[in-house]
């Protein structure tokens, strides 16, 4: 019992282990207090980043959409480009008669390009109708270029085959380099180039022309 008392501090003195603990609590708070501002403050540097961010990002949608994007040509260029389905120009032939341009599909070369490629073109004018696989659509010259299994029809019967076609139908004419072959009421024919004018009603043959006759059409008076 006498050794415990002799290790007690005297009367009115704090023990030295409260003195030891003391500084260390005192520091530990202050720490704590100094994190907490910290991450006060990143807190508030994030928070105005965000804002920041969101605002540049706000307005330069608005701002886009406001000039109508940039780069507006290429976007309004990729619209025009866009392929048709089932298209259809109409005008008027230099004999004041009307003409329809159809295909399955057609695709305008550029936005500011009078030249829309066809996909089994179909010209009609009058009483004729011109097809074939492919065409090019001049929508200012008013001209069809076919190629491809060209074929030509009229209400009288007269049918003509060739490989390519050029139709203007402000000239009201067609013309061909290519050889044809054609078979009708009257007969059959075939040549090296061919040209149709004033709609049809007159028909040249050029090259090596061959032709055949039909009996009962030689012999009518």
């Amino acid at each position: 019992m006498a050794d415990f008392a002799a290790t007690l501090p005297p009367p009115g003195r704090p023990h030295p282990m409260a003195e030891a603990w003391e500084p260390k609590r005192t520091l530990t708070l202050d720490a704590a207090r100094r994190q907490s501002r910290r991450l006060s403050t990143l807190r508030l540097v994030f928070v105005g980043l965000a804002s920041a961010s969101f605002s540049a990002f706000f307005g330069f949608m608005t701002l886009h959409a406001a000039l109508g994007g940039f780069g507006g040509r290429d976007e309004v260029s990729e619209v025009e480009s866009l392929k048709m389905i089932n298209p259809r120009f109409s005008g008027r032939t230099g004999a004041g008669g009307l003409f329809d341009v159809t295909a399955d599909t057609a695709v305008r070369r550029g936005p500011q390009s009078d030249l829309i490629d066809l996909a089994q073109p179909i010209y009609t004018a009058k009483d004729r109708r011109v097809t074939a696989k492919t065409g090019v659509y001049n929508q200012v010259e008013r001209t069809v270029e076919l190629s491809g299994d060209v074929v030509f029809s009229d209400v009288d019967g007269n049918t003509f085959t060739s490989t390519s076609a050029f139709v203007n139908a402000q000239a009201n004419s067609v013309e061909g380099k290519r050889a044809i072959r054609g078979e009708g009421p009257l007969g059959s024919v075939r040549a090296d180039s061919y040209e149709i004018r004033d709609g049809g009603d007159r028909i040249i043959f050029r090259g090596r022309v061959k032709g055949t006759v039909n009996e009962d059409q030689g012999s009518t008076p």
